[in-house]
């Protein structure tokens, strides 16, 4: 038999024997496609237990397909996990604060502005810029533009971007502070960011590999004699190359997971 022998949901596999020694790759299907859920290679199947049989023994322990509302349910669980963790830090999150400036004053060799705080409702921000403009010291001055801001986590504002476009990009990171900027960045797109950000995300890992563990072991019924034995690193590349996934690392083993939906 070849080092590796495969088994998925669609074709019954090889019926060589399982004999000490042998190393399997095993696949674990999903609704779009499979991925690899593999036996680590430099592990062995100990004599006895596993002596003589087919790899179609094994079919049951490993034929699992995760469809896509098994998908959105780890994921709702993957979020309600990390809830009450979220809003602590939306608390202790810095302020998302625009700086918009007077043209007129700026254009006289003057700098006249306003800080605000880019979260507030819109009419909010439109109303404090108005109190700016009138106390400009220019006369007759009515337009403006965003100078600087900060809070936006590294996200690129630039200086044309609307009142309102700011205030919705700032609330979205207000919403999603440990990855909001980083998925704005990652889309360049606010509405495909707020889609991946409420339907697509799956939680934040120390790694991409320490999710595929955790998928695994609550998607799969893996036997206590082989949990040892599954490469979730291979499981983690198989992933990622297969275009299913996609993670935006934010700090040391801060991985933030995401279905490519």
């Amino acid at each position: 038999m070849q080092p590796e022998q495969a088994l998925c949901a669609k074709r019954t596999g090889p019926t060589a024997s399982l004999c000490p020694g042998h190393a399997v790759t095993i696949l674990f299907a999903k609704s779009r496609g499979s991925f690899p859920l593999k036996i680590k290679k430099n592990r062995r199947f100990p004599p006895g237990r596993f002596a003589g049989r087919s790899l179609r023994d094994f079919s049951g322990f490993f034929h699992h397909r995760l469809s896509r509302p098994s998908r959105q349910r780890f994921m709702r669980n993957a979020k309600r996990r990390t809830s009450k963790a979220d809003e602590r830090k939306k608390t202790m999150t810095a302020a998302i604060n625009i700086y918009v400036a007077d043209l007129a004053a700026y254009n006289a060799g003057y700098l006249h502005g306003v800080w605000i705080d880019a979260t507030l409702d819109v009419e909010d921000i439109q109303e404090q810029i108005n109190t700016m403009l009138a106390a400009s010291p220019v006369e007759a001055a009515e337009e403006y533009a965003i100078h600087d801001y900060e809070g936006f986590e590294g996200y690129d504002l630039g200086e044309y971007a609307g009142i309102k476009s700011a205030h919705e990009i700032a609330c979205f990171i207000e919403e999603y502070p440990d990855f909001g900027s980083a998925l704005l960045g990652h889309f360049g797109n606010l509405d495909e960011a707020r889609q991946a950000a409420e339907d697509c995300y799956c939680g934040c890992y120390t790694s991409l590999a320490d999710y595929a563990q955790e998928l695994t072991e609550e998607t799969t019924t893996i036997p206590e004699s082989l949990k040892f034995y599954i490469d979730y690193e291979s499981m983690a590349r198989d992933m990622d190359y297969s275009g299913n996934v996609f993670t935006l690392e934010t700090g040391h083993e801060q991985v933030h997971v995401f279905w490519s939906c």
